[in-house]
């Protein structure tokens, strides 16, 4: 089967010869010019002007002897520089995975040459190399004809990311809906179950009084699972409003780790500590203090969820404009390599490498919390704490508060 790749060839060697011959016949009529010029200097005659990439290279040291001006523009050097220069030193092997990939992958389809050249820190031009020689009574002219293919590899490779993007969005939304379902039904079937038992009369009231629980604590289960569904969907249409009040930032973080403190449940008996300087927060703070909750809420959830034992830290510290919050765990921690996909939804612990747990989970709660701390103007990330376990942070400016809530 005859390809693009041996057309292209074909008409580019014809091309060259036809050249060469009808010059040859031009000198050869006019005897005042003297003997025939050498084939070198033919080629380089005709293709000087050419705006396609030429380079003579000689057939046994496969030095580069003579190369045309689209060439130096190509490669980004100078003629001086680049002949006498072996042609190989050129090519550079050590280009970036994403690129080796596609070019390997056409290298095998199509059956062609392809080399890159560095052109710049960081910057590579890709071209199909097509050679061929030229025979005269002196010499045998090898030449090489580089076509620039820099946009069909950059084309090649937005596609495969796509492509790989797509397939991930697709895991990850049946990873979502395989979640969703199960963080809905099995509250739901616990309600039901516990519903139906405490109406019987074989059991006592003490135990109708743990049903009571087991429905109360499934309930609260489900609605954060459809809260969670509801606020993403806020977040990703822009619809999440900010209410911006003014309140006193020590008391706030106190109020809030003594109510978290005893809202919760520590059936592993872990440490909890809060460090908050009272003198350095005692000052007056304007922002919206619900969605820090919210956020604080998220995180510190996280470290209960996943830490087994040791200890978890709340720290808040003030800044110039505003304040830190830090929730460090004596957990598994979590690889830097996800550092990127940690804050995507319907990412869940059990898909990210490094992090083994049976928690369930929709995988909204990070997404939920930095596009929040956006929200709010501010930055959250993660770091790996040396002794072990993960330190997420977050930074919230202070805001001035609008006309209508002061």
């Amino acid at each position: 089967m005859v390809t693009p790749q041996m057309l292209l060839v074909a008409i580019i060697t014809c091309s060259l010869i036809t050249w060469v011959l009808l010059v040859i016949m031009l000198k050869g009529k006019n005897g005042k010019q003297g003997r025939i010029r050498n084939a070198t200097e033919l080629i380089t005659e005709v293709y000087a002007g050419s705006n396609m990439p030429l380079m003579i290279v000689d057939r046994g040291t496969q030095v580069i002897k003579s190369v045309n001006k689209s060439a130096t523009e190509l490669v980004g050097e100078r003629a001086g520089k680049l002949v006498g220069t072996a042609i190989s030193s050129l090519w550079r092997k050590d280009v970036p995975i994403e690129y080796k990939n596609i070019v390997d992958k056409l290298k095998g389809k199509n059956n062609i040459t392809i080399e890159a050249i560095e052109k710049g820190k960081g910057s590579y031009v890709f071209v199909e190399l097509v050679s061929g020689e030229i025979k005269d009574k002196e010499e045998i002219v090898n030449y090489l004809i580089l076509r620039d293919i820099s946009e069909l590899i950059t084309y090649e490779r937005e596609l495969y990311e796509a492509k790989s993007a797509a397939e991930k969005s697709d895991k990850l939304k049946s990873s979502f809906l395989s979640n969703l379902s199960h963080e809905i039904r099995t509250p739901l079937n616990n309600i039901v179950g516990f519903s139906e038992l405490i109406i019987e009369e074989q059991y006592s009231a003490k135990e109708k009084a743990q049903f009571t629980r087991y429905i109360s604590e499934n309930a609260n289960r489900l609605l954060h699972t459809l809260t969670n569904v509801i606020n993403i969907s806020l977040l990703e249409t822009n619809s999440m409003k900010i209410a911006v009040t003014q309140f006193q930032l020590y008391d706030y973080i106190k109020e809030y780790w003594n109510e978290f403190f005893n809202d919760m449940e520590n059936p592993k008996v872990l440490e909890l500590h809060l460090v908050a300087n009272k003198q350095e927060l005692d000052e007056m703070v304007n922002s919206d203090s619900s969605k820090i909750k919210h956020v604080l809420d998220i995180l510190l959830d996280n470290a209960m969820k996943y830490t087994e034992s040791g200890q978890i830290t709340l720290v808040c510290e003030a800044l110039k404009k505003g304040a830190t919050f830090k929730i460090q765990d004596s957990g598994p921690g979590i690889t830097l390599e996800n550092k990127e996909a940690i804050f995507k939804p319907f990412v869940t612990p059990a898909l990210l490498k490094g992090v083994q747990t049976g928690q369930k989970g929709l995988g909204l709660g990070l997404a939920i919390a930095a596009r929040i701390v956006t929200l709010l103007g501010g930055e959250i990330g993660y770091k790996e704490i040396k002794t072990g376990g993960t330190e997420f942070w977050f930074t919230i400016p202070w805001k001035n508060i609008p006309a209508k809530t002061k």
